[in-house]
């Protein structure tokens, strides 16, 4: 498949990994913390569609804007309603809530794809894992982006980016596998009772092949903006 909206290019490259990830865990309940422009959220709505997976896909933000990402323009959220009521009207649900004020709308155990994509300091990563984690559905998987920025490889505006450090932390705990390009995207396969292809993509991780796959497909996605 070739993905439809590409709005920013900071997710653009996991693009591929994420129509994958769909197919191998059908999930019924798909939970993005971040929305902003729409990018990786287009990416889940359009697979699960494509792939008559009966979905839904929540995505969750305020679009207010955060301590990296400046203030938001009103525009940004009025643009990726938009979009998703005119091509994903039965599969997408935007919830304008902060990601404390959404979780209460989930019961546990029913989440089985939670993407984490807002604040990047550790403290908030780790907080919106500590949020949801009770969330996760028995065969569920999490997204955290951004696990490759640090400031050593970012310089001194990316000092407090803590996604890599806490997915470091946590990561020992489960089947796991980290992407490197595109800012670092790190999976973590929480339910001990995920499907067959997830766990096969976790083992064909261990190849440096699959990893490079996947770069390249991503290197191939290129924004439209």
């Amino acid at each position: 498949m070739q993905p439809k909206r590409i709005k920013s290019p900071y997710w653009a490259g996991h693009i591929p990994f994420s129509f994958e990830l769909i197919k191998a865990l059908s999930p019924i309940t798909v939970v993005e913390l971040g929305v902003y422009s729409g990018t990786s959220f287009a990416a889940f709505c359009q697979a699960a569609s494509s792939l008559n997976i009966q979905a839904k896909c929540y995505g969750i933000d305020t679009w207010e804007g955060d301590i990296h990402m400046g203030k938001f323009d009103e525009k940004i959220y009025k643009d990726i309603s938009e979009y998703c009521m005119v091509n994903y009207p039965d599969t997408a649900v935007l919830i304008r809530k902060t990601f404390a004020e959404g979780s209460s709308l989930f019961n546990d155990k029913t989440v089985d794809l939670l993407h984490m994509d807002g604040t990047h300091t550790y403290e908030a990563v780790k907080n919106d894992y500590e949020m949801w984690i009770s969330k996760i559905s028995d065969k569920g998987v999490i997204l955290i982006h951004d696990t490759n920025i640090t400031y050593e490889n970012s310089g001194e505006s990316f000092k407090d980016y803590g996604a890599k450090q806490f997915f470091d932390s946590v990561k020992s705990l489960y089947p796991h596998v980290e992407f490197m390009h595109s800012y670092g995207l790190g999976v973590l396969v929480i339910g001990k009772h995920t499907t067959d292809s997830v766990m096969r993509m976790i083992s064909d991780s261990r190849s440096r092949a699959f990893l490079q796959y996947f770069e390249r497909l991503g290197r191939r996605i290129k924004c439209h903006e």
